[in-house]
């Protein structure tokens, strides 16, 4: 026999004899032990002794008696439950107790101010309070445990008493259907339910729907306004005023928690569609900063459980799905999880893959015509296996999503099963060299050795690619470069034996054309890098067949908020200035390091969370245009 049944059967016959001290062998007697084995019970009560549950009395092995020591929260439950079943009986006083309670165990609670409060105890919360009631109301005492539950139900057994009294009941229905006007048939039905069936209408009270919350607040008022004005109350007439404070409250508690819960259950439904929209892909600190349609961060308005509860549940699989709604992927570069709802993991995936492509190429580009243009092949343009390791060490460095995202057994699963656009599939299949292995990324992003060298050399200048004249340029090149050498080393010289500087003349100046030249190549190749890159940012940030122009137009259409024409020309004026006053003092940086899309893309992120533009509410077309201004910006001499 396990200990937790025995305690229930202990309970029960030391109401029914009325002491917290029980005769073991009576109890054995008793209809409760009936069907007991007494080594069965003995054994339990040892395991209820060790855990402090009950006190046993005896000598050696043999049990005397059993003192229960919650005995008195017992006796209080169970007087209760005889005030459900007879309305009649008094709600116990302090000064009167079914069973002596220990000093100092009793805490005075108002029911005005902090009853809601004692109604959102967790269940099963122990001690004992004492009620307070204003107007002069008598108070009582009520174990904290059954607060929601069976003090509800004694409270509306005596609304139930009361409308069993003389004409309460017609009195009551005539006043409420005058106050629910429309609703007579709803109102009769609640009335019946209370003097009927009052587990029913306990339920309305814990449960209610916008009807049953007027019903039982019209109700108590009606109850507080008949009963207060009475002089000499009688003991049932306080429990009556009673019941009526603690039915008003837990009607107005019920509704609230129904309220927060229906509420809680629509941001869990926003939720759903928040991560389906951008930024498509998020880490824990992006889910962490999520909120809800006012704009309160969801962890600010229930905490961070309401994002890991829904994390743990959208990341798990049901019997019918190989994949979860929310599919976890891990970047190994940033040891960084993100999260990404499985319909656009093919789409984002493809996306990031253009992308990448992209800024790959002019990176490559850039980076190997500058070596060709000093008579340097690059080294990784020399074998493909040297190219396609190249390629995945800056995927992994600076496309940490997409390397987290490359993961050929998920893209497999989200094309199966995902709904995915037929083109997207289509697209995605060209992606995998067999099933569930995917190509090396230097396919994937279609960037082939031998084309990006071809193209690199397209850029040389004419002579720089006819092997004749290229060999001529390079010899008299180092000729040149052995003059100025040897002024160098002559000027040093000179220096060391103490000559003036007027006999180091020539040779300073031969010094100083040979530094020259090299340095404005530098500058002009530099030059040519950037203005090679600012078109690529253009051709990437203006769709086919519009200008630059017309397209920052229309995005200023869609983000500017104004309606007067001239306030609008305006703002979009000072939106500018902002734009040009911001890249002043990082410009001169971009010729040494030319512009990309990311580089972009933080800057007018950073611009866009500034004060000036925080009241502009379309962020998106914002940055937009913000991007595209920079490079307006960029292709401009001065700013």
């Amino acid at each position: 026999m396990l200990s937790q049944d025995l305690v229930p059967l202990l309970r029960t016959f030391a109401v029914r004899v009325g002491s917290a001290t029980v005769d073991y062998r009576q109890f054995l007697a008793s209809p409760q032990a009936a069907h007991l084995k007494a080594a069965e019970v003995a054994e339990a009560l040892a395991a209820l002794a060790a855990k402090g549950a009950c006190a046993v009395v005896g000598e050696g092995e043999k049990v005397r008696s059993i003192t229960l020591p919650d005995f008195h929260t017992v006796a209080l439950v169970d007087h209760f439950r005889l005030v459900t079943m007879e309305a009649w009986r008094p709600f116990p006083r302090e000064e009167s107790p079914p069973a002596p309670i220990p000093v100092g165990e009793i805490v005075p609670v108002d029911v005005k101010g902090s009853f809601i409060s004692l109604l959102d105890s967790p269940p099963g919360t122990k001690g004992i309070v004492k009620l307070q009631f204003p107007e002069g109301i008598d108070s009582f005492i009520v174990p904290r445990e059954i607060v929601g539950t069976d003090l509800i139900e004694a409270a509306v057994a005596k609304i139930s008493y009361y409308l069993h009294s003389g004409k309460n009941a017609s009195y009551a229905e005539t006043k409420l259907c005058s106050q629910m006007k429309g609703n007579d048939a709803l109102v009769r039905q609640s009335i019946e339910d209370v003097n009927l069936r009052p587990k029913k209408a306990t339920s309305m009270v814990l449960s209610p729907n916008d009807f049953h919350f007027k019903f039982w607040t019209n109700l108590a008022n009606l109850v507080l306004q008949d009963l207060r004005a009475k002089k000499d109350k009688t003991v049932e007439d306080h429990g009556v005023l009673q019941s009526a404070f603690i039915v008003g409250y837990a009607v107005f508690h019920s509704k609230g928690v129904a309220q927060r819960e229906q509420e809680r259950e629509a941001d869990r439904k926003s939720l759903h569609s928040l991560v389906r929209k951008a930024p498509y892909v998020f880490g824990f600190e992006e889910l962490f900063s999520l909120k809800d349609a006012r704009g309160v961060p969801f962890v600010n308005k229930y905490s961070r459980s309401f994002i890991t509860s829904f994390l743990e549940e959208k990341t798990k699989r049901t019997e019918q799905e190989n994949l979860p709604y929310l599919v976890r992927v891990h970047a190994k570069s940033l040891k960084k999880d993100y999260f990404i709802q499985r319909d656009l993991l093919v789409p984002v995936f493809l996306k990031k893959l253009s992308e990448t492509a992209e800024e790959l190429r002019v990176q490559y580009l850039n980076e190997w015509v500058a070596e060709l243009r000093r008579d340097s092949i690059p080294a990784i343009s020399k074998t493909d296996a040297a190219f396609r390791r190249d390629v995945e060490i800056k995927v992994k460095e600076s496309y940490p999503l997409l390397e987290a995202l490359d993961n050929g057994s998920v893209l497999f699963l989200a094309g199966d099963e995902a709904v995915v656009a037929p083109e997207a599939r289509a697209e995605l299949a060209k992606c995998f060299a067999v099933e569930n292995i995917l190509k090396p990324l230097d396919q994937l992003l279609g960037l082939s050795r031998a084309k990006l060298l071809k193209d690199a050399r397209s850029y040389l200048p004419f002579w720089q690619t006819m092997p004749i004249i290229s060999q001529i340029v390079r010899f008299f090149r180092r000729i040149l470069q052995g003059r100025a050498s040897r002024g160098d080393g002559d000027r040093e010289r000179g220096e060391a034996a103490g000559q003036p500087a007027v006999a180091r003349l020539a040779g300073a100046e031969s010094a100083e054309t040979g530094a020259a030249e090299p340095k404005s190549a530098q500058e002009k190749e530099n030059l040519l890098r950037y203005r090679r890159t600012v078109q690529a940012l253009v051709s990437q940030y203006v769709p086919a067949g519009k200008t630059i122009d017309g397209t920052l137009a229309e995005l200023a259409e869609r983000w500017n908020p104004l309606y007067d024409p001239q306030k609008k020309r305006d703002l979009v004026d000072d939106v500018n200035s902002l734009v040009r006053d911001f890249l002043r003092p990082v410009r001169r940086t971009f010729l040494v390091r030319p512009p990309d899309l990311k580089r972009i893309h933080d800057l007018a992120e950073r611009l866009c969370e500034s004060k000036s533009l925080v009241k502009i509410k379309k962020r998106d077309v914002l940055m937009r245009y913000l991007e595209l201004y920079m490079v307006r910006c960029l292709q401009a001499k001065k700013l």
